[in-house]
């Protein structure tokens, strides 16, 4: 979500260290209608690992309009089993529960409610990539030791 159009990052002495708060406006390749995200997340850094909960709220715009959802997740970054035996390697554990809501009074079709569902998807699997490629960088950054 860092590195999309219309992201807006909210900042303020009542925000808290370790949190982020960012409201962002998403249009997913393929489909007709936008979306606009509310995310919130707080990291918390423990002795072996660091643990992040989300919550995100999503309003459809345009085709998807009247059509909300509501994620709820959480993430955890720990050293792998492999480290304790002098290996390498970084274990990703990830939790969402993802749930659409329809407060439109106009009536969806169950074509637009499925498709406002994989529009969520698709722009959570877009921004997945796009970490995985920011880690992919570091990772050979550091391998090349370029700062």
């Amino acid at each position: 979500m860092e590195n999309r159009m219309g992201r807006e990052l909210i900042e303020g002495a009542s925000v808290p260290e370790n949190t982020t708060i960012v409201k962002a406006r998403v249009n997913p390749a393929g489909f007709a209608g936008s979306l606009v995200q509310h995310t919130v997340r707080r990291k918390y850094a423990e002795a072996d690992r660091i643990v992040v909960v989300s919550r995100k709220f999503t309003e459809g715009d345009g085709a998807f309009s009247g059509m909300q959802s509501d994620e709820t997740g959480w993430s955890i970054v720990r050293p792998s089993p492999s480290c304790v035996k002098g290996g390498a390697g970084t274990l990703l554990e990830s939790v969402t529960r993802f749930v659409p809501i329809n407060f439109s009074s106009a009536s969806s079709s169950g074509v637009t409610v499925k498709q406002f569902a994989a529009a969520i998807i698709k722009a959570g699997e877009e921004n997945c990539q796009s970490c995985i490629q920011q880690l992919e960088m570091l990772l050979l950054n550091d391998a090349l030791g370029v700062c």
